[in-house]
């Protein structure tokens, strides 16, 4: 089963108000075999255990894997993946991006780590390489990355600039930057020390 994020999800609650509880369980209880053995990494995966538990039905987009989008070492020729990148129905056009290891403070020192975009094709995903989860050690500050680690040694990974992908995707992190600055300043009643 690919990887799938839960950050846009449909529900019919009437149908499936019994796996909902279940899921909500999950989520406020969390049992202590699921972190002790590892099982989850999050929402995600427990929208897809309450489903997979119950035997009911659902959908998730396996038409291609997630892609990334993160920071390259090209001195190391390594990958550091900081955000999942989900596609449409069809695997074609990008619809979401996640940032889930280095989230947003608006502290005033939050980096820009949008870039570059890793993809893989759209086909069987078996012939891919695996997306790997792994610490980013000294070369990324220790980081949470995930990805395709050494991506020149495998002919299916793409690799494109952030700022090859249109102008309002190559600026959309700075925006996001912006309004979560003004969230803190909001928030805190006091500004951060950027201009």
């Amino acid at each position: 089963m690919l990887e799938q994020e839960s950050g846009q999800v449909l529900v019919d609650r009437e149908r499936s108000r019994r796996t909902l509880e279940q899921l909500l369980y999950y989520a406020t209880h969390e049992p202590k075999l699921f972190s002790k053995l590892k099982l989850v990494w999050g929402d995600k995966d427990l929208f897809r255990l309450a489903w997979l538990q119950r035997n009911e039905k659902f959908y998730y987009n396996d038409r291609r894997v997630p892609g990334t989008l993160g920071v390259v070492n090209r001195f190391r020729q390594r990958y550091c993946g900081v955000t999942m990148v989900q596609y449409d129905l069809n695997g074609e056009e990008i619809l979401f991006w996640h940032r889930n290891t280095i989230k947003l403070s608006g502290r005033g020192d939050d980096k820009h780590v949008w870039h570059v975009l890793q993809e893989l094709p759209i086909g069987d995903s078996e012939l891919f390489p695996r997306i790997q989860s792994f610490n980013g050690e000294k070369i990324f500050n220790e980081t949470s990355c995930f990805g395709v680690k050494r991506f020149e040694m495998n002919p299916h990974v793409r690799m494109r600039a952030v700022n090859k992908l249109g102008d309002d995707l190559a600026a959309l992190e700075s925006v996001l930057i912006e309004y979560a600055r003004q969230a803190y300043e909001l928030l805190q009643g006091e500004t951060s020390d950027l201009p």
